[in-house]
């Protein structure tokens, strides 16, 4: 079963600040006038895991770092996409580099997966 959290008094992860490949996918999904959400947190089976950005209904968009390479880091990210995936929800993971320099692109490939192509 999928919750995501809604407003709470205090956040189970600490907010950090967005990186700028994040801030370059934000400015485009609101100028396009998308509705989403940042550094969302879905509980599942008592875990939680926090997500860059959550487009309703069901995409993820994961902005990946240099440090997403390291084993250990790939190694939980293939867990979190498999959990959230058995959930129903699309998981769009892209490089920084790519989020920085051409964020249109990636709001592209979010746009295709909230139509299904």
């Amino acid at each position: 079963m999928r919750a995501l959290k809604g407003p709470r008094k205090g956040p189970t992860t600490p907010p950090r600040a967005y990186t700028s490949g994040e801030v370059a996918v934000i400015r485009e999904m609101q100028a396009r006038g998308l509705t989403f959400f940042t550094q969302r947190e879905i509980l599942v089976e008592g875990r939680v895991f926090v997500v860059d950005i959550f487009v309703p209904p069901n995409v993820v968009v994961e902005i990946d770092g240099p440090h997403h390479s390291r084993s250990i880091r790939a190694s939980r990210d293939k867990v979190k996409n498999e959990v959230l995936e058995r959930l129903g929800l699309k998981v769009l993971r892209f490089d920084h580099s790519l989020a920085k320099s051409q964020p249109s692109k990636i709001v592209d490939e979010v746009l295709k997966a909230l139509r299904g192509d």
